[in-house]
């Protein structure tokens, strides 16, 4: 894995460009447009089947990544973009988190954040000093946690790939613009409120584009823009199977904040001991128990 000597500088200078794809995840249609609604092909269908084949074949993940925060004007004297932070992510389905962030490039420790799926702990500045956070894990986005601002969910909608189906509320025909075309999902529940989707996918490159998430009052919870897709390590013969994004940025509108994820080295189902999943905090941290409300307790 990689060392704290990875986060020395950025992995893509800044201004330059991505890339280029070196796998796909379906075969690439040379012309997109409308006349391929009316070929007979069931295209919705076929494109939501190459999303759940991710989602299905990616059950555990980890990762090293450099990750800089964006805040929007909400937070005032605050917002702007941070400095890099050094991440070390595990993953396991369903909703398994562990997150360690470090400063680079010394790699002394700036946060830990563990979940698993119930309660989240985080460890993180608070006013300059080390704060404990215990909570439920989909709590309120409204409420702020530490200096940082982080939460489960900007790492879990980075990380985890959750099946769909075609979406049954809408009943609109599927839009192509260029060489993007749009399916309508439906997803898991969240919070115990209906969850559906937008992906967009990239027919000229056959890669998945993007991924908007609505919560059921139709507000938009989070958009994942996917790109710089590579092999990951830990991939299938198939390499449909092995393709994994090396950047996603994770937008939240509600909150008026941003993850910029550029991954440094990706391994697809490692075996991870759920013990990897917890960690204990220093004694004499102060601790704050937040309510399912987002009040402190």
């Amino acid at each position: 894995m990689c060392a704290t000597s990875c986060f020395g500088q950025e992995s893509t200078p800044p201004g330059a460009a991505a890339e280029p794809a070196a796998c796909e995840l379906f075969e690439p249609v040379a012309l997109a447009s409308a006349s391929i609604l009316d070929s007979g092909d069931d295209l919705p269908a076929r494109m939501l089947a190459v999303y759940n084949n991710q989602a299905k074949y990616i059950r555990s993940i980890k990762a090293v990544a450099q990750v800089r925060v964006i805040r929007g004007a909400k937070f005032g004297n605050s917002a702007g973009t941070t400095y890099v932070i050094g991440s070390f992510m595990d993953f396991e389905q369903p909703a398994w988190l562990r997150v360690t962030g470090v400063v680079p490039p010394v790699g002394n420790k700036l946060f830990e954040l563990s979940s698993d799926g119930r309660e989240f702990r985080l460890m993180a500045p608070e006013r300059d000093k080390m704060t404990l956070f215990v909570g439920p894990s989909e709590g309120p986005p409204a409420y702020r946690i530490g200096n940082l601002n982080l939460r489960p969910q900007e790492f879990l909608d980075v990380l985890r790939w959750e099946e769909g189906k075609l979406g049954l509320k809408s009943g609109s025909r599927p839009t192509v613009s260029g060489q993007r075309f749009v399916v309508d999902v439906d997803l898991p529940p969240r919070a115990g409120g209906s969850v559906s989707g937008k992906l967009q996918f990239n027919l000229a490159a056959g890669l998945i584009a993007s991924l908007r998430i609505y919560d059921a009052a139709g507000e938009v919870l989070s958009e994942l823009v996917y790109s710089e897709w590579r092999t990951a390590n830990g991939g299938s013969q198939d390499a449909k199977k092995g393709c994994y994004p090396h950047r996603i940025r994770v937008i939240h509108p509600k909150e008026d904040v941003q993850l910029d994820v550029r991954f440094l080295e990706v391994t697809l189902n490692p075996q991870l001991p759920r013990s990897g999943f917890r960690f204990k905090p220093p004694r004499g941290i102060p601790v704050v128990h937040i309510s399912e409300t987002g009040s402190d307790d």
